[in-house]
């Protein structure tokens, strides 16, 4: 009975558990308030959503529903290049650029209207858009693949006529300029369509090393000897979205489409991020890595 007891016993016990770390529960309860708070917002804007048509209707004479008759309204992307009254809604794309090449390829896939005339390319790099390009292609850069080698710090003005190119594209290029201003100017005067400009949002590629106290910040930095290139601006999303609508405003272009550009991330942690962030601008300052913006001449095709 004695040695039957035993083997009971050794059946009956039990491998003990893994105790979770107290800052891995930490994270884990931090995340799931994150996530509640979210959602509780949520629920609260729809009420107030509620409690706002409702009124509206009751001073109109209107039912509060959703009734024949009564159209909802549509959030429109303006064309006036002092833009909507209240600011549309800028679409958001997840993706990472691993490879210098890819960018390129992004913009060419999503903006194909760069490519059904002649294109400039200003800061062409390796010139990936001239196999992409269906008509004549000139690409500026230091590069050995560019067309011409030209140095818009020194010389800002470019060697052609006015409304010269069905389109323009300058990509993660005015960062690098003292003179991104002027240069800016001479993207539009050679344009006689589009033009697509891309900059990148330097808080992103920051924040990581700065919350952690310690690395080197790309493209920035004391080093050692001079660069031979380098950002000379640093600059967040807001930033930049307040930069294209003004140079918009100041020199009369329609803004087609801006868009942000976001490192794929599953769906709770982008949840628990906003979350986290707490409204819409915070966030796309912290996570955001690029924003485009893609302009046009009122008077295109003229």
């Amino acid at each position: 009975m004695g040695r039957l007891a035993l083997v009971v016993a050794r059946c009956r016990r039990r491998a003990p558990r893994t105790a979770f770390a107290p800052t891995r529960v930490a994270r884990h309860v931090g995340a799931l308030r994150a996530v509640s708070r979210c959602c509780a917002r949520a629920r609260a804007l729809r009420r107030l959503h509620g409690r706002g048509r409702a009124a509206l209707a009751a001073r109109v004479g209107g039912s509060a529903s959703r009734g024949a008759g009564h159209a909802q309204p549509a959030r429109v992307r303006s064309s006036d290049p002092r833009g909507p009254a209240v600011s549309s809604p800028i679409p958001t794309t997840f993706v990472e650029f691993k490879e210098r090449t890819e960018r390129p390829r992004f913009l060419a896939q999503h903006y194909p209207v760069l490519l059904a005339g002649s294109l400039l390319d200003v800061g062409c790099d390796r010139a990936v858009l001239r196999g992409l390009a269906r008509g004549p292609y000139v690409g500026i850069d230091f590069s050995p693949e560019a067309d011409l080698r030209q140095d818009l710090m020194k010389e800002p003005r470019l060697p052609f006529p006015d409304r010269h190119f069905d389109a323009v594209v300058c990509s993660d290029v005015l960062e690098h300029l003292e003179n991104v201003h002027a240069i800016f100017d001479e993207l539009v005067r050679v344009t006689k369509g589009h033009l697509l400009v891309t900059l990148p949002n330097n808080w992103n590629s920051a924040r990581v090393r700065l919350a952690r106290g310690h690395g080197a910040i790309a493209h920035y930095g004391l080093p050692l000897e001079p660069p031979p290139d380098r950002h000379r601006w640093f600059f967040g999303f807001s930033e930049a979205e307040a930069f294209f609508r003004g140079q918009a405003r100041r020199m009369g272009l329609e803004i087609v489409e801006l868009r942000a550009l976001e490192k794929p991330r599953p769906l709770a942690v982008r949840m628990v991020r906003r979350a986290l962030a707490g409204d819409g601008e915070r966030y796309r300052n912290k996570y955001t890595h690029t924003l485009t913006c893609l302009y046009r001449r009122p008077d295109a095709g003229r």
